[in-house]
């Protein structure tokens, strides 16, 4: 497996479980660092305190290139290139109402010619902490916030504007999705099954960007 980071034009490798990859756009600057359980290079630091089976961790500030700019204007999930309407597994709306149970605030269209999923970034982060400095890529506990719940609101979106002085750390992590294996399991059930020849040779692409639809930067395994 291999794993790229996508800034504008430029695409650089990730070393999965190794090295952060510094990001410079326009509306963010900060690191990135990808985590899988079992990969061939181990990160057993992070995986010992997790039963999670990946993690996607970004640590940086965002920076508004528009006057004012809120937690409701940034988007955090899946795009593809091409239709996957055709080779959609049996179940995938079941499947799709399951993770909606994990992030509410979802939102997707899975038949349309460049499928998607999103979901509001300050909510749909795992974990998720600020500071008035740059924060270590390492494992930490969110502890008691109601970041998650609070961040479902719109309203409460809109009203959190975007600091570009305020540092944070998240981690888009779960045990459910399992990258190397390319296989599911599905919340709150036994079922696990696997994913990977319903892409069709695509990407797996998460995409960081703007409600208006500017990418921001993007994280791809190549499958």
């Amino acid at each position: 497996m291999k794993c790229f980071l996508v800034v504008g034009s430029r695409k650089e490798a990730i070393a999965i479980n190794g090295p952060p990859n510094v990001v410079k756009s326009k509306q963010f600057e900060g690191q990135i660092k990808v985590r899988l359980r079992d990969y061939e290079v181990q990160d057993h630091e992070y995986f010992s305190k997790s039963n999670d089976t990946c993690s996607i961790m970004i640590a940086g500030h965002f920076v508004p290139t528009e006057s004012v700019m809120t937690a409701d204007d940034i988007l955090f999930g899946n795009q593809f290139d091409k239709p996957l309407r055709d080779v959609l597994p049996a179940g995938s709306s079941y499947l799709m109402k399951c993770l909606k149970l994990v992030d509410p605030a979802l939102e997707y269209d899975l038949y349309s010619d460049q499928p998607w999923a999103f979901s509001p970034f300050y909510s749909t982060m795992t974990k998720m902490k600020t500071a008035n400095t740059q924060l270590p890529l390492e494992y930490f506990d969110e502890g008691s916030s109601n970041r998650k719940k609070e961040m479902l609101d719109p309203e409460n979106r809109q009203k959190l504007p975007i600091n570009p002085s305020r540092y944070f750390v998240a981690d888009f992590c779960n045990p459910f999705f399992d990258p190397s294996s390319m296989s599911i399991s599905i919340p709150y059930t036994k079922l696990k099954f696997s994913i990977q020849s319903y892409y069709s040779g695509q990407p797996l692409r998460y995409v960081c960007k703007t409600r208006t639809d500017e990418p921001i930067f993007a994280i791809e395994f190549d499958l």
